[in-house]
């Protein structure tokens, strides 16, 4: 299968850039791999980009040519009623509101789309966002700074940097997988980083950039362009945040390993217990093995064992 295979949790997704690609025979030879290893494709959730033009895929709108007015459109009306709420909301609640119904689906994936020329329309809203939560009649970068909130550009910036420091750093990164995805720009705003900033680790240089990018308020990619390096940049106490990533991970690891063994101690255990199976019918079977994926949803925190594919062909229009 001459494509490139990308999986996040339950999702998979046949990603290939040739016009010779044939996308249902990449979604034969998917469901007989997944046949041969006791899965089925849904079918209900698959798609194939070059046959619909269009698809949703881990919450972002695409095309097949890859520009993101979809998503951006799609954007600005969530956000319409995120504004309503911070403007309903009372004085006390209105920055808790803004993090939560509007920050937040501006800070996602705003690497692949914050750039676009119609990104700007986004930000037009947050600064509307912003003078609601602030009281501000009119809102500068003053403003942005002063409630300590990272405007769209920083964020772009921001994601740009780290994900390219990534894959410096980390070079079995799965963020490899992604790199042929990205704009140029990511990788010429990096090349604009003092050289040596890359000497820190990921953690160190992503406290670092993120002290950067709200300190300086970018308002667009000029800004960044000729920010001073020089300035002092806010001291962070990177060690400690180190210290407590770590513990937090160890804490996560013992949970991780806590859910594990219950799940082998009272489930798996039982399955395996003596021939029991082996007595059992097929509809008995059946409903043993529905018990195990509604267990193995709460184990996995996913209400959806079953495997989803989306096939994504990029094929250039004439």
């Amino acid at each position: 299968m001459s494509c490139e295979v990308i999986t996040y949790s339950d999702d998979i997704a046949f990603v290939a850039s040739s016009t010779k690609i044939d996308s249902k025979q990449i979604l034969s030879q998917a469901d007989n791999w997944f046949s041969v290893n006791s899965m089925k494709i849904n079918e209900k959730k698959s798609k194939t980009l070059s046959q619909c033009g269009t698809l949703k895929y881990l919450g972002v709108h695409m095309n097949r040519h890859y520009t993101w007015t979809l998503h951006i459109e799609y954007l600005e009306e969530k956000l319409k009623d995120a504004i309503e709420a911070i403007r309903n909301a009372k004085e006390e609640k209105k920055r808790d509101v803004y993090f939560k119904k509007f920050h937040t689906k501006i800070a996602y994936a705003t690497i692949l789309w914050g750039n676009a020329k119609e990104a700007e329309n986004i930000f037009k809203k947050q600064i509307e966002a912003v003078a609601l939560l602030s009281g501000s009649t009119s809102v500068d970068k003053q403003v942005f700074k002063a409630n300590n909130i990272m405007t769209l550009h920083s964020l772009y910036i921001q994601q740009c940097l780290r994900f390219v420091h990534k894959l410096r750093s980390d070079p079995s990164s799965h963020n490899q997988y992604l790199k042929d995805f990205l704009p140029a720009t990511a990788f010429e705003l990096y090349n604009l980083v003092p050289h040596n900033f890359y000497k820190y680790d990921f953690n160190e240089f992503k406290v670092i950039i993120k002290e950067v990018c709200l300190s300086a308020s970018f308002y667009n990619i000029q800004d960044f362009i000729a920010f001073d390096w020089t300035t002092k940049i806010p001291q962070v106490n990177v060690s400690i945040q180190n210290s407590e990533i770590q513990t937090l991970n160890e804490q996560l690891d013992e949970a991780v390993n806590k859910i594990r063994k219950t799940y082998f101690a009272k489930f798996q255990s039982i399955l395996t217990n003596g021939n029991k199976l082996l007595m059992c019918s097929d509809g008995e079977l059946q409903e043993i093995f529905d018990k195990q994926k509604r267990t193995m949803s709460l184990f996995l925190n996913t209400s959806d064992v079953e495997q989803k594919v989306f096939i994504l062909i990029n094929k250039s229009e004439p």
